[in-house]
């Protein structure tokens, strides 16, 4: 326990004696207090099949990032984001998704869009690797010179965003009067 001198003893003034008995009780409180949590930055898939169960040729997959810190995207270096892409992982091929966000000042969502081709297929889902971002530098702070942390854990293969690029279609049957409820000895060729 700190048994402050008395004051006039030493050439302690009544200030100074107080002084330290208030840095000596204030200790504990001010190491029990932490310090705010950073940020959690997210990224997600924010579309919906227009189908209802797989993307297809021509579909647009909307992607986000969000919880971006301090006082959100007050700068860029170049000042624009068309350079900015997120990577999307369909069927182990890279694709990148650009952004669709307005530029403007604090900004703490970022919204980006892919248009799936012929060629995409991934059967169990598009996914996003981890610190995903790239492109020119984002800015935080009062003067726009801190760099903003965009990096965020990796979105696994999500099920409900299966793509297709290429839709199956009927492309001949046999014999030529198939009708609904006839599939009797009919050949039916999907492409």
């Amino acid at each position: 326990m700190f048994t402050p001198p008395a004051p006039g003893s030493m050439g302690v003034s009544r200030f100074a004696c107080a002084a330290r008995l208030c840095a000596v009780l204030a200790a504990p409180l001010l190491a029990s207090i932490a310090a705010p949590a950073a940020a959690q930055v997210t990224v997600s898939i924010t579309s919906t099949p227009p189908n209802g169960t797989h993307y297809v040729a021509g579909d647009t997959i909307t992607t986000r990032i969000s919880g971006l810190g301090g006082t959100g995207i007050v700068s860029t270096v170049g000042g624009t984001f068309p350079t900015t892409t997120m990577n999307l992982d369909i069927g182990g091929v890279t694709r990148q998704a650009s952004v669709t966000t307005a530029f403007s000042f604090n900004i703490k969502t970022v919204d980006f869009s892919y248009t799936v081709v012929a060629a995409d297929s991934d059967t169990d889902g598009v996914s996003i690797p981890a610190n995903s971002i790239s492109g020119p530098t984002w800015r935080t702070g009062s003067s726009g010179a801190d760099p903003l942390d965009r990096n965020h854990a990796a979105l696994p293969s999500q099920s409900a965003h299966r793509v297709m690029g290429t839709a199956a279609s009927i492309s001949s049957t046999s014999p030529a009067a198939l009708t609904e409820n006839n599939l009797n000895g009919a050949t039916v060729t999907v492409a």
